[in-house]
């Protein structure tokens, strides 16, 4: 049985959520820029920008190199990065702790599951199938899936939609200022995952709950139908 009487599906970000990308992604980005002649930019300088996306990430690199980058090479470069990136650094991020276990868990008790994530559908299949968590999942919505990214309410409300609940039914489950506004949009309910990319916690609220670790969350969730107070 259902331990929350309202919640019915948990909607998850992926990049900085549920999967540590970002070490990977900054690598596979500054091999390419190291390649071509230019300056590797440091993975926390890139944090914001992945965000919006992977090429948005991409793109962020090359505008803020000291030497303009010829258009024909920014243009090599974002081509290039996606087949790149598949091939030699994808397989190197890992989930953060316990969540494979928790997905496993919300599986159980009969929630449904699904992805929203600003990340191309091909790369985020391949990451769920690394982790041995695909099957997990009632339904994806990815970048190439939607007209309009998060924080545009778009790509939330197509996920429930695919899952057939009302916007009482869901939880999203977010690590960045896009996610919360996200929700607030589609006004869901959201919680907020402390240590993933965001560059300043104020910009995760509001939520119904916080929490920094996923042995945290089914004890969080249950919270939810009884009304107690719940800090991060």
């Amino acid at each position: 049985m259902n331990i929350n009487d309202q919640i019915k599906a948990i909607i998850f970000d992926l990049d900085g959520t549920l999967i540590d990308t970002l070490p990977s992604l900054a690598n596979a980005v500054n091999a390419l820029l190291l390649a071509s002649g230019h300056h590797a930019v440091e993975t926390s300088v890139m944090r914001p920008a992945l965000n919006n996306g992977l090429l948005h990430m991409v793109r962020f690199a090359i505008e803020i190199q000291s030497t303009p980058v010829p258009h024909t090479t920014a243009l090599m470069i974002e081509n290039r990065f996606l087949g790149y990136y598949a091939q030699h650094w994808l397989q190197q991020a890992c989930t953060f702790p316990y969540v494979q276990q928790t997905l496993q868990h919300i599986h159980d008790q009969d929630y449904l599951v699904a992805l929203c994530t600003n990340r191309d559908r091909h790369t985020a299949q391949q990451l769920l199938q690394r982790h041995d968590i695909a099957h997990l999942f009632d339904a994806l919505v990815c970048i190439d899936d939607i007209a309009h990214p998060k924080p545009h309410p778009e790509p939330l409300l197509k996920a429930m939609h695919m899952l057939s609940i009302s916007k009482k039914q869901a939880l999203f489950v977010g690590d960045s200022a896009l996610d919360a506004q996200c929700a607030k949009a589609c006004d869901v309910s959201f919680a907020a995952y402390l240590n993933g990319y965001a560059t300043d916690k104020a910009d995760l609220h509001p939520s119904v709950f916080t929490f920094d670790a996923y042995d945290q969350f089914q004890h969080h969730l249950s919270r939810i139908a009884i009304k107690e107070p719940i800090n991060g």
